[in-house]
């Protein structure tokens, strides 16, 4: 495989669905903020999710969850709403308890009012809109 090029959106989804049901309890709970930011790119940043996206591996090489991470990231800044909409809906059906953990952080996250903090559009609807 040549860096993914070959993939269809949809074999990128397939993928995604694939690693998600492979990953431990922990590795989902460090996924959480990343799948938060790609579904709410403008708003969503914290220190895992900064740490992970500029993450040196000088000393050692990036581990397979890692690596997974940076190709969900570069797939998901192209994936269409529909393609991000199944992934969640695909992510649910494999773990309802991260279902619930998502829809918690996205309503702090609008309670918060962090979605709408940096708008520069003047768009005064909030950014994050997707739920499980």
């Amino acid at each position: 495989m040549s860096g993914g090029s070959n993939l269809t959106m949809d074999g990128e989804l397939r993928y995604m669905v694939q690693w998600f049901n492979e990953w431990s309890e922990l590795q989902r709970q460090d996924f959480l903020p990343i799948l938060l930011e790609c579904l709410s790119p403008e708003s969503y940043v914290n220190g895992l999710v900064s740490g992970i996206a500029e993450a040196s591996c000088n000393d050692k090489p990036m581990s397979l969850f890692q690596c997974r991470v940076k190709l969900f990231r570069e797939w998901s800044s192209k994936w269409p709403q529909n393609i991000k909409e199944k992934l969640s809906e695909k992510v649910a059906e494999i773990d309802p308890g991260f279902k619930e953990k998502f829809n918690t952080e996205l309503q702090s996250m609008q309670t918060n009012g962090s979605n709408c903090s940096d708008s520069s559009n003047g768009d005064k609807s909030p950014t994050v809109t997707q739920e499980f």
